[in-house]
């Protein structure tokens, strides 16, 4: 499969080192077949602007039939679940303290939150053990501060934070094309999570392309 032929799915990370899971089963060009379909993986960039770009520019180059993105979030305090557990997206949302409090408000025009492709999601939570229809929360930093991480868990309805789910999510809605998402737990938020993602992120890297190879490998269902 040629570097600028489109693609039936189209697997997208915000850093290379999420991607490296694929290589067995797609070659180290990331980009095979499995099953019959066509698939490619991108990395997009780390952050809401990179990510953006980076998808829309990949979009507008692929044009796949579906996407899903893989990659790692942090857990909010006092939610149930395990670090290393993948969960699938049914929403994300740009969250903010400030927005939260009340005290910044965004403008009608702007999007705050998406819905991710519901069948997508149904078919990698009955295919893959994960979290199924989960919200995620799309920051602009990394929270570092535990007081912050209670507030955020407690004040929004989100699983966790991801910096990039939002932008992409974004850039598939212009372009019209379905979404999923399955990330993996590397660290509780706050001020302990930096150092629990290094020791993470690995793992949880592999887990989700073993993860997203089984379900291309078997029906690839709700695709």
């Amino acid at each position: 499969m040629a570097a600028d032929e489109t693609c039936d799915v189209l697997v997208l990370a915000a850093h290379p080192l999420e991607l490296e899971g694929f290589s067995n089963a797609l070659g180290t060009g990331l980009r095979g077949v499995v099953r019959g379909r066509r698939v490619a993986c991108e990395a997009v960039g780390v952050g809401l602007v990179a990510a953006a770009v980076g998808a829309a520019r990949v979009l507008a180059i692929q044009k796949p039939r579906a996407v899903v993105l893989v990659g790692s979030y942090g857990l909010f305090p006092d939610r149930e679940g395990a670090l290393l557990e993948l969960a699938a997206l049914s929403r994300v949302r740009l969250v903010d303290s400030q927005l939260l409090a009340g005290c910044a408000a965004l403008p009608e025009p702007m999007a705050g939150e998406h819905n991710l492709d519901a069948s997508l999601a149904q078919g990698l939570a009955t295919c893959i053990a994960c979290v199924p229809a989960v919200t995620m929360a799309t920051t602009l930093a990394i929270t570092t501060d535990d007081r912050l991480a209670k507030q955020l868990s407690q004040a929004s309805d989100c699983r966790g934070e991801n910096l990039e789910a939002f932008s992409i999510a974004h850039a598939c809605r212009a372009a019209d094309i379905p979404m999923a998402a399955l990330l993996g737990a590397t660290n509780w938020v706050g001020s302990n999570g930096r150092a629990q993602w290094r020791e993470h992120h690995a793992a949880v890297a592999d887990k989700t392309a073993s993860a997203i190879v089984q379900w291309l490998a078997s029906e690839a269902s709700g695709l």
